[in-house]
């Protein structure tokens, strides 16, 4: 088993953390109550999943109370689990009480006659000595979620399986006499091409056969087009993934999605495919007709 334990000041980044966890193949367990903690690992432990990835996020209230028992039983943990992370955030007040100001969400230890900016700094306080016993320490103080994503994504993507943190990209064609795809990312209309429908003995071929790919492959301006394409995305598509993007929805269109489309969406997937582990091809008109 792999365990990363996550503490931190309320308000600090913790539920995004989880949730990118979550995104790298990990379970996730929030605010777990320190004393059910042990119970719950040892249940986990129990179960002897081989390879498993679980991540849990302790509750600040309960933590606030009680420290002492929350390190004794980390500690107790990694006796048992030696891949055992104890990650804290923590982000400076200044930020803290502008970001509870912009949510006007309620401190966690903002107690009746405690103000914010007193409950950020008891919390602080109880802290420190869980935050002396981390393994990894992130200031998150001026981080966009993002950046923070990112940041995670460095220390704990590689205790995941490549399929799991690999983005899918998918390329798909479709006709625009049929709509718009709706989970559509980038949107490019290849209508300006050449049609072989108007060329009598190539109508009722598709993209798919190699007597529609001659024709339009022979045409300077497909080539020319294609060639923008791939430079566009080989300058774009990894600064786009990098912006906590897993999946990304390229579409090509024309106007019945049986021939330019099928057959620029093509080239484009197999370029895509000699840089990055997960590229899908989908043909909306061809593999789902909706005429």
């Amino acid at each position: 088993m792999k365990l990363v334990i996550i503490s931190g000041q309320s308000g600090s980044g913790k539920t995004i953390a989880l949730h990118m966890l979550e995104d790298l193949g990990y379970r996730t367990v929030d605010n777990l109550p320190v004393k059910l903690y042990q119970a719950f690992v040892d249940n986990e432990l129990a179960a002897e999943d081989e390879g498993d990835l679980l991540a849990i996020g302790v509750d600040p209230h309960a933590t606030s109370k009680n420290i002492t028992s929350l390190i004794d039983a980390i500690n107790a943990t990694r006796a048992k689990v030696p891949e055992t992370i104890l990650l804290h955030l923590s982000t400076q007040a200044e930020t803290l009480l502008k970001r509870y100001s912009e949510t006007r969400r309620r401190h966690p230890f903002a107690t009746e006659g405690k103000t914010v900016e007193e409950a950020i700094a008891d919390e602080s306080q109880q802290l420190q000595a869980l935050a002396k016993e981390a393994d990894i320490t992130l200031d998150t103080t001026g981080w966009s979620s993002h950046e923070l994503r990112n940041a995670l994504r460095e220390h704990f993507a590689a205790a995941t399986q490549a399929a799991v943190t690999d983005p899918v990209i998918t390329v798909q064609s479709f006709g625009f006499k049929y709509g718009i795809p709706r989970s559509a990312d980038f949107v490019f209309d290849v209508r300006c091409l050449p049609n072989p429908y108007w060329e009598p003995a190539l109508r009722d071929y598709t993209g798919r056969d190699s007597a529609i790919q001659e024709w339009l492959g022979g045409q300077t301006v497909v080539v020319d087009l294609i060639e923008e394409l791939n430079g566009f995305f080989d300058r774009w598509l990894k600064t786009v993934l990098h912006a906590d993007r897993s999946y990304v929805t390229i579409s090509i269109g024309c106007t019945g999605g049986r021939h330019r489309s099928v057959y620029v969406a093509t080239k484009l997937q197999k370029h895509l495919a000699q840089h990055w582990p997960q590229v899908l091809l989908r043909h909306r008109q061809l593999d789902a007709p909706t005429q």
